[in-house]
């Protein structure tokens, strides 16, 4: 392979406090799908350590592309930097990506650079451009196959006793650390850096695990897994993976495992079924979606936001019970949730059909410049399956919209001759704030109701009432007088006067019934009571006479 190499001394900005000037090696390395930019910086005078990293790298990454199985699959080139202790948390090294490899030159000084662990170092970092959280979730994944694919490129690299040797360092500190064994999947990373014995265990237990999957399968399931995952932008945990080497070996994994990656006292077939039912959760929700974007036209996902969040946010809760091995817990949610999207669905149809039946009928109306804020809440409510709130908050709208319908109605009838202050619907809907506009034409319509129901009243007046009447003095023609007086002010737009003639009005009325139903009451009061005298009066004179 033709590198072509530019070594220049130049003044990078300080990267993290005070840094010395820098120089770079920069080339093109030609990888599968695209030319890759590497660029290494190192501290003046140091370019022996800068030309070891360089050399390391540019001929270790595309060698990397075609272990791991597919192209190198980021947007961004590889950059790499010397760094100070404290900036890498006391790390060897890190890949952070974009960001860049960040090498300790505190640890990696330009005495040790060459030495074939340090080498080791620098090619496990240019894996992490493969093996990190896009594909594997679990830090024994990553860790395991950057240094089995590390130990695999020295190997290619005609490095073979190098790589012999990164192998044996595996055994070496597996042995050393042997008392702080734990179990693959609960190794995760240190915080604060490399401090313990654990840390040592898990990364070298990682690699001679992965390992020995390489021994026992070879490089191509390895590889499918890779392409899986990948493609389909899965990260897989230690369940996933193990079902995966499975699929692809097809043998059953589960004992070697629980040798290397379980703790002895976990339920496999019950994670299984742990495992199931959150893929029957996240079928169940997703054929739901589907079902009502096909059948009624709203949209899967953004229209649906928040139910995906909540769904979404129930899955990681579940799954951290998981990582505790709690799987009844992560039962409990996930089959709570199975069970309330099965209820919600079973109900949607209907208030579905209710909401575009009021849609129709908003679309209908014809009454001017109507926005649809109480509409559109109610099928917010509807999209996040709040049924009550849906049911409650349709029942203001149809409210509010007959409210305007009245109103026009009224305005027609009472307005034939004109009116001075009451406007046109229409009008009254251009001319005014929606919720100004509301609130008059609320108050008309309550008006003319009052006004209605109190010539209904007076219409059918009964023979109470009009006793009652009589003995307050007042007559049929007093009302009509006052339902007038009404009448004229509600036209000129004073329906607080108009409401409280009104008011008065039915108050009398009431007052007269009362009236009308006393006296009537006490007056056959007096009838029974005379009779009852005179029926006793006659028989006391019958019992004398015997």
């Amino acid at each position: 392979m033709l590198i072509l190499v530019m070594s220049i001394l130049i003044f990078q900005p300080p990267l993290t406090g005070s840094t010395p000037d820098l120089g770079v090696f920069s080339t093109v390395v030609h990888m599968q799908e695209r030319d890759l930019i590497v660029t290494v910086y190192y501290y003046e005078g140091e370019k022996e350590w800068g030309q070891h990293i360089f050399d390391t790298t540019a001929e270790a990454l595309p060698i990397l592309e075609e272990l791991v199985g597919f192209s190198y699959p980021h947007d961004f080139d590889v950059v790499i930097y010397p760094k100070r202790s404290e900036e890498t948390s006391m790390w060897n090294a890190q890949n952070l990506l974009y960001r860049g490899i960040w090498i300790n030159r505190d640890r990696f000084t330009p005495e040790n650079i060459t030495s074939w662990s340090i080498t080791a170092v620098i090619i496990h970092e240019n894996v992490h451009y493969w093996s990190h959280d896009a594909i594997y979730e679990k830090p024994w994944l990553k860790e395991g196959f950057c240094e089995l694919f590390a130990y695999l490129t020295l190997e290619k690299m005609g490095r073979e006793k190098e790589a012999a040797h990164r192998k044996g360092d595996w055994v070496h500190d597996f042995e050393e650390n042997r008392y702080y064994n734990i179990p693959l999947d609960m190794f995760e990373y240190e915080t604060a850096g490399p401090g313990n014995e654990t840390t040592l265990l898990a990364y070298s237990k990682s690699a001679l695990f992965c390992y020995e999957l390489y021994a026992k399968y070879g490089l191509d399931e390895i590889q499918e897994i890779n392409r899986f995952l990948h493609q389909n932008n899965t990260a897989a945990d230690s369940f996933m993976y193990m079902n995966l080497l499975e699929e692809y070996t097809g043998e059953d994994q589960k004992e070697l495992f629980m040798e290397w990656v379980f703790p002895k006292r976990i339920d496999l077939e019950t994670w299984q079924n742990t495992e199931d039912k959150i893929s029957e959760l996240k079928e169940l929700a997703d054929s739901s979606l589907d079902y009502i974007q096909e059948m009624y036209g709203f949209h899967k996902i953004l229209d649906f936001i928040e139910f995906q969040m909540h769904i979404d946010t129930q899955i990681s809760v579940a799954k951290s019970s998981i990582e505790e091995y709690n799987f009844e817990k992560a039962l409990q949610i996930i089959n709570g949730e199975i069970e309330e999207i099965t209820k919600i669905m079973s109900e949607f149809d209907d208030y579905a059909l209710q909401y575009f039946e009021a849609e129709e009928y908003y679309n209908s109306l014809e009454v001017g410049e109507v926005p649809e804020d109480k509409l559109l809440a109610a099928r917010d409510r509807l999209l996040s399956f709040e049924y009550g709130l849906f049911s409650d908050q349709l029942a203001e709208f149809y409210e509010e919209m007959e409210k305007l319908e009245m109103y026009q109605v009224l305005y027609s009838e009472w307005c034939i001759e004109g009116c001075t202050s009451l406007d046109p619907l229409d009008e009254l809907l251009l001319n005014n704030p929606y919720e100004e506009a509301i609130s008059r034409v609320d108050n008309v319509v309550t008006v003319i109701s009052e006004y209605k129901a109190a010539e209904k009243e007076l219409a059918n007046s009964d023979w109470f009432k009009t006793l009652g009447l009589a003995l307050l003095g007042k007559s049929e023609e007093d009302f009509e007088l006052d339902l007038e007086n009404a009448q004229k002010e509600i036209k000129n737009g004073n329906s607080e006067s108009a409401f409280h003639i009104l008011t008065q009005v039915r108050g009398e009325f009431l007052k007269a019934r009362r009236y009308g139903i006393g006296i009537v009451s006490g007056g056959v009061f007096v009838i029974v009571s005379i009779s009852v005298l005179v029926m006793r009066q006659k028989r006391k004179k019958k019992i004398l006479q015997w």
